[in-house]
């Protein structure tokens, strides 16, 4: 029997992911690891998960969401 999907809320999801693009439904955050380096990442709302490490942020954020875009679309309830 399939499993339900449990969506992460809206509000959670723009408290921890505070960047939002042009990309419906992902929320993005960057984080400085260290001198110059950065982590970005995305979520959805189904949890599903993009990131990227470099040293441009901007780069790395267009990076994630083009790997977002690669992911099939779900359709929200």
């Amino acid at each position: 029997m399939p499993q339900p999907v449990w969506r992460i809320p809206a509000k959670q999801l723009r408290r921890d992911y505070p960047i939002r693009r042009s990309l419906d439904d992902w929320y993005f955050r960057m984080t400085e690891t260290s001198a110059g380096a950065w982590r970005v990442e995305g979520v959805d709302p189904y949890g599903r998960k993009v990131g990227r490490d470099g040293t441009d942020p901007e780069a790395l954020l267009e990076q994630c969401e083009a790997d977002a875009r690669s992911l099939p679309r779900l359709p929200l309830p």
